[in-house]
């Protein structure tokens, strides 16, 4: 089975068997989201940008052996032109992308983690936290089930396309995070609970702590780090001094001014939760695509 999960900064790819198997996996950076905070829609950079890393992807491993499920996220979901980005990305590579709800992102990525932080010997209640490109998702998981998500349409890349400096973004995610209210109003009093957040911005910082650059990425030695709210607030101000070249070499190319955004959107979201740390989860969307697409939950479909 190939796993797609376009988001909205990375596609994510992979391959695997159904019993676990892993035979195969890729992620590339492609701001899908790029100029959707000012246009409204994605450019045709942003295709093009897609369209070169399914090639690229295509190029390493057999797309035609496997069965293939694709999903998209929050910068398709808000694009006014969706529907002809999704007609040229099947005409120009043969690969059907769904659109995903908020709420199925969040099941799809609650189901990933959950089996990854089992894995690491985290039990008990969970919040699920997934900073994208266009949007963010917390997800309240107790006793193996949903309780209760939400989405908030705060992503890094519309949130560092807005321009502001340090101060003003803090001010600016105070008032962005103010849904959250709810959503923390609603955990029980008196409860332990974890913190796992996933996605690039989390996964970085956790290499960034382990001395690992971007590549010597080492998702087995990601897995279960635990980032204190002081650690992020470190390691934002050792990336933020590097000069352009150096911080590439750390977080990947065209990903260093985003992840500076994600490591304030990743303080203020953990602060807001009621959290003093979190836990550093490399597992999220495409393998809950894979599990649910083994499970008949998602159709698949072989290339013509």
């Amino acid at each position: 089975m190939i796993a797609i999960d376009l988001g909205s900064n990375t596609i994510r790819f992979l391959a695997a068997d159904c019993d676990g198997t892993l035979l195969w996996e890729r992620q590339q950076v492609v701001r899908a989201a790029e100029g959707l905070y000012k246009n409204g829609t994605i450019s045709q950079a942003a295709i093009d940008r897609i369209l070169e890393a399914i090639a690229e992807a295509k190029s390493r491993f057999d797309f035609t052996a496997h069965p293939i499920v694709a999903v998209a996220t929050e910068a398709l979901r808000q694009a006014h032109n969706r529907e002809a980005v999704l007609q040229s990305l099947y005409a120009k590579s043969g690969i059907r992308f769904e659109i995903i709800s908020p709420n199925k992102e969040a099941e799809l990525t609650a189901l990933a983690t959950l089996q990854a932080a089992r894995r690491c010997g985290i039990a008990g209640d969970l919040v699920v936290l997934d900073i994208g490109g266009a949007s963010s998702e917390a997800i309240w998981i107790q006793k193996g089930q949903i309780q209760k998500s939400i989405s908030l349409k705060v992503g890094i890349v519309t949130a560092t396309e807005r321009g502001l400096d340090e101060t003003a973004l803090d001010r600016w995610l105070k008032e962005a995070l103010s849904p959250l209210k709810s959503f923390v109003q609603a955990l029980p009093i008196g409860t332990a609970r974890t913190l796992c957040a996933t996605a690039g911005t989390p996964t970085t910082l956790a290499a960034v702590k382990q001395g690992l650059d971007y590549h010597h990425y080492d998702k087995a030695k990601i897995n279960g780090t635990r980032l204190t709210l002081a650690e992020m607030e470190a390691s934002y101000r050792h990336l933020a001094t590097l000069p352009p070249e150096a911080l590439e070499a750390w977080v990947g190319r065209r990903r260093g001014d985003v992840v500076l955004t994600g490591t304030r959107m990743l303080m203020a979201f953990t602060d807001y939760l009621g959290f003093s740390e979190c836990v550093a989860l490399d597992e999220g969307l495409r393998e809950g695509v894979l599990s649910a697409a083994c499970a008949g939950e998602l159709k698949s479909y072989y290339l013509d």
